[in-house]
């Protein structure tokens, strides 16, 4: 049993050793997803080097893609679907890419009659089909978990000077009022350490504890200022709701840098 004098150098040490800029939140394992109803209609792909793909192929009632290592497979959101004969193909979203029309960028996956491909832009990649009594084994052991993604693009306003303030929100329905504040230059972003006072329908207001610091973003265009102090800087709002801003956002902000969506793009 341990002590109490030894119980309570343990929580020191815990506590010594968490610094400031760790999160309050946890990040809990990806729930699994059910496919039984699914399983024995999808298409397993792969690219021969370690990376595979399970999807729906068309005509099915239902529409899925999952990707991964073949071991374990992660959900990716599929936004639209094309079929022409035997031609089709399947729209994902991918936040990286520029391509697609929509709030977020999408990726393909596409089937050509003869040959499977995925397209992730300008990158485009050859999958092979597994051949069914293969494809029923892998399927049968591997894992479907829901896609590890943890967060969205949220608000973006900058000033005269080229400081970005930068706000995502969590990317499940259950972390909607996660949100996270960045602020600095093009591609060196720094996580703040505020929380959220304000979210409705007037806009949003973030805080540090002690408020010295503040983000206001209103919808009224003039109350959009970053306070420090005593002393308030305007700022102009940078809509989001087009892919090329998300996509930069992705590629040049630094917030993402490294992390894996779990959609095809992120190898392919």
């Amino acid at each position: 049993m341990i002590s109490k004098h030894a119980w309570l150098a343990v929580c020191t040490m815990l506590t010594l050793g968490t610094s400031a800029a760790t999160p309050a939140w946890a990040d809990p394992p990806s729930p699994t997803v059910d496919v039984s109803a699914y399983r024995d209609q999808l298409v397993v792909l792969t690219d021969g080097k370690g990376h595979h793909l399970a999807v729906t192929p068309v005509p099915n009632e239902q529409r899925a893609l999952f990707y991964g290592d073949g071991k374990t497979f992660f959900e990716v959101r599929l936004v639209g679907m094309s079929r022409n004969g035997e031609r089709w193909d399947h729209a994902f979203i991918e936040p990286r890419l520029a391509e697609g029309g929509r709030e977020e960028g999408t990726g393909y996956v596409a089937f050509d009659g003869k040959s499977y491909r995925v397209d992730c832009g300008k990158r485009t990649t050859t999958v092979t089909a597994l051949p069914a009594a293969d494809a029923k084994t892998l399927l049968s052991q591997a894992q479907f978990l829901r896609s590890p993604r943890k967060f969205r693009p949220y608000a973006l306003a900058r000033d005269d000077r080229g400081t970005y303030y930068y706000v995502d929100r969590g990317y499940h329905p259950e972390d909607k009022q996660r949100f996270r504040v960045f602020v600095g230059q093009k591609g060196n972003l720094k996580q703040q350490q505020m929380t959220s006072l304000v979210n409705d329908p007037s806009g949003d207001v973030f805080s540090t504890k002690t408020g010295t610091l503040r983000l206001v973003l209103n919808k009224d265009p003039q109350e959009l200022k970053w306070i420090h102090g005593k002393k308030p800087s305007l700022l102009t709002r940078v809509p989001l709701d087009f892919n090329t801003m998300t996509a930069s956002i992705y590629n040049e902000f630094g917030v993402y840098t490294g992390e894996r969506l779990g959609t095809p793009c992120d190898d392919l």
